[in-house]
């Protein structure tokens, strides 16, 4: 069985949830993982010019030979869904593509690790074997407006689309558990 994971972090960064997550599935019997590198969720700010610049990946952890890197290159456009659409349509429809390529037909499952316009787009588009949203955090209150509102719609749809919710807290289990199937 084949794991496509929408990961909140990049790969080459210090080890988190994520990594260790992929981890166990591969010691748990999935025999390949396709990682999603993180898309942007907000709208560009000045700050992130300097960031960019300034940014220092960690890799602290070795990639394994049976887990495969995906980034796709969007707009940071996403809270303006129909701007997102528009604009990363060919990187969209790309993504997708190489999901299906990935799973070659296989049994296949989808675990999102934090909510994107594109976990939405895979999850209409292809019948994975299992849906799981990994709900690690409250993610609209890292942003600010439409910001902020487009994560939270995002994380209320996945909730209802997934077969299941795995949750990092019994906090986010109180709020968001009744939401789930």
């Amino acid at each position: 069985m084949k794991l496509v994971y929408l990961s909140p972090v990049k790969w080459e960064s210090i080890a988190q949830r994520p990594h260790f997550f992929v981890k166990s599935a591969l010691n748990a019997g999935f025999s390949s993982i396709l990682w999603i590198e993180p898309t942007p969720s907000r709208l560009p700010k000045i700050n992130d010019l300097r960031t960019r610049i300034r940014s220092i990946e960690e890799n602290s952890f070795v990639k394994p030979e049976n887990l495969r890197v995906l980034r796709l290159q969007v707009a940071p456009v996403e809270p303006i869904g129909w701007a997102y659409d528009l604009v990363n349509r060919m990187q969209l429809s790309h993504g997708i593509q190489e999901v299906l390529r990935f799973s070659g037909g296989e049994s296949t499952t989808l675990i999102i690790g934090k909510p994107s316009r594109f976990a939405i787009k895979l999850i209409d588009a292809i019948p994975f074997r299992h849906k799981v949203f990994d709900v690690m955090d409250d993610y609209h209150s890292f942003f600010d407006g439409v910001s902020a509102r487009s994560m939270r719609n995002l994380h209320q749809k996945l909730l209802a689309s997934v077969d299941r919710c795995l949750f990092s807290s019994t906090m986010l289990v109180k709020k968001y558990g009744s939401r789930t199937k």
